[in-house]
């Protein structure tokens, strides 16, 4: 007698999917893309230590200039995920003297208000656990500097900048404005003559614009091409099956066997290439494509991992019909995964370029 058939929406509604997806997302999957943003923030903090001698924290005299960066990436790039665990596993800074100086980092994730006032109240949070009202936007570089004046991190590192920067949410002199003030806090953080705060941002492509703005003042000017010398700008690359099909593929198993399950796929399912398709070449929505499909084998009945776990999860997610689920279609390379909820694979079909 055949087995009823799974019902993978009652699947997807169990506490144990959830319970899963939790815990495949704690684990830490060494990717390219976060070996970069790893690499970098350290590198950068380690320029404090010429800053620093036995008598006096961040010596004055000692005036070497210190960088920033600016990461950037799509969404889903892997970018946020980086910098929160860069900036909580920053190793020591080892000084020039054989010791080492503790590593004194802070995480903040820019406010969706999206103004440079509400980071700035957002910052002094952090630094000081204390409450305070948003300040006017001229007023917010200095006091976010202040508060780095007061705690003497090590690095600071900003996350989501892009809901400032943005262009859908401030135009023309606002635009202006808003990245203008931007630019102001983080040079005035690299040039603090006590104690110069390496800083890094990271936000979506469009940030870069903010270089091209016409200022209209000299002073305006000089900080946007201060900040564009000085924050060098790390664009994270995208999934390469050459450079990441082998990390793709042990993600799946790593995944598959914290969560006790088999492994039903095969080289003609084009696992990981449709990945790379479906998540836009961003790393970190392949690695969440991955794990909701192993959490939906995990509360499955008989616990395996096939195609149609993540041609499910996608479908559920995007509403995209089978014949336009790059899991599921048979030209899936051909589909057009940057369309909302396509109906069927004539309506996600990428169109051909002219020659």
């Amino acid at each position: 007698m055949k087995s009823p058939k799974t019902d993978n929406a009652e699947m997807l509604r169990k506490p144990e999917y959830e319970n899963t997806r939790t815990m495949l997302r704690a684990q830490i999957v060494p990717t390219r893309q976060l070996g970069i943003i790893t690499s970098k923030m350290a590198q950068l903090q380690q320029q404090v230590a010429a800053r620093h001698n036995g008598s006096v924290f961040w010596s004055g005299p000692n005036s070497l200039p210190i960088d920033g960066a600016l990461f950037v990436g799509e969404s889903g790039s892997g970018k946020s995920f980086g910098l929160r665990y860069a900036t909580h596993t920053l190793p020591p800074i080892k000084l020039m003297d054989g010791k080492e100086l503790a590593s004194k980092p802070a995480y903040i994730d820019t406010p969706t208000q999206g103004t440079i006032g509400s980071l700035a109240k957002a910052i002094i949070h952090r630094a000081d656990g204390a409450e305070m009202r948003e300040p006017k936007d001229k007023d917010a570089p200095g006091k976010a500097i202040g508060a780095f004046n007061r705690h003497h991190f090590t690095m600071v590192a900003i996350d989501e900048i892009s809901r400032i920067i943005n262009p859908r949410r401030h135009a023309g002199r606002a635009l202006e404005v808003q990245s203008h003030l931007v630019w102001t806090l983080a040079i005035e953080a690299l040039n603090l003559p006590a104690s110069p705060t390496p800083i890094v941002m990271g936000g979506l492509p469009w940030v870069l614009d903010s270089f091209q703005i016409m200022d209209r003042t000299q002073n305006a000017l000089e900080v946007r091409r201060e900040a564009q010398r000085r924050m060098n700008v790390i664009v994270l690359p995208n999934l390469d099956i050459a450079l990441d099909g082998a990390m793709l593929s042990g993600a799946i198993f790593k995944y598959c066997g914290l969560a006790k399950v088999k492994i039903m796929l095969t080289d003609d399912d084009h696992i990981i290439p449709r990945l790379i398709h479906a998540s836009y070449g961003q790393v970190g929505s392949a690695l969440e494509w991955i794990q909701k499909a192993v959490a939906l084998a995990s509360v499955r009945p008989n616990g395996k991992l096939s195609r149609s776990d993540f041609a499910y999860v996608y479908g559920d997610m995007t509403s995209a019909a089978t014949s336009a689920n790059p899991f599921a279609a048979t030209q899936w390379d051909h589909i057009d995964i940057g369309k909302i909820a396509p109906q069927s694979f004539a309506q996600a079909v990428s169109k051909v370029k002219a020659a």
